[in-house]
């Protein structure tokens, strides 16, 4: 008789344990908790969503230039030797 395994029934490692992808995946860069009460994961969520919010607020100009830089394949239409008039 052959079973299949759900994803549900996996086992979660332990810290520290190596897992199936611990070859191609990098390692994480902090340690989150597995075991969490449905509040406890929910203000840990607030707490990441305020976190990304405050990040976004102080680093705009930064970011704006980052997803905004100009295209380095865009082709320029205008010879910049030949005068507009």
């Amino acid at each position: 008789m052959t079973s299949t395994a759900d994803a549900s029934q996996q086992p979660i490692p332990t810290p520290g344990e190596p897992t199936m992808n611990e070859h191609t995946d990098p390692p994480p860069i902090i340690e989150l908790p597995t075991h969490l009460s449905g509040e406890a994961a929910a203000l840990l969520l607030e707490l990441l969503y305020q976190l990304a919010h405050n990040l976004e607020a102080l680093y705009a100009e930064q970011l704006h230039r980052y997803y905004h830089r100009p295209d380095d394949r865009q082709v320029d239409i205008f010879e910049q030797s030949d005068p507009p008039f």
